[in-house]
């Protein structure tokens, strides 16, 4: 059987077959074969997946970290001008 009849039947029926036992060993070889390498590509795209968010969140997190940079500068800018401002009234 080929990879292309296992795509046929589906992961759901390839797992019914091989557990009635309707294939030669050979046959359940090859299924079991196809099996995993459909788990291995799920785990591979679930990979790609978890890394595209990854990236997402540290670009989320950058500008977050820039955002806040410039808050703290315009803080400080205002405590000077208030520092400035308490020595003027005197």
């Amino acid at each position: 059987m080929s990879q292309s009849e296992f795509e046929g039947l589906g992961e759901e029926e390839v797992r019914k077959r091989l557990a009635a036992h309707v294939w030669t060993a050979s046959k359940e070889s090859q299924a079991r074969q196809w099996l995993e390498l459909k788990r291995w590509s799920k785990s591979s795209d679930d990979t790609r997946q978890t890394l595209a968010i990854a990236r997402e969140a540290n670009d989320i997190a950058r500008s977050g970290n820039r955002i806040a940079t410039v808050a703290l500068i315009l803080a400080v800018i205002a405590i000077a001008v208030s520092i400035v401002a308490i020595f003027l009234k005197r």
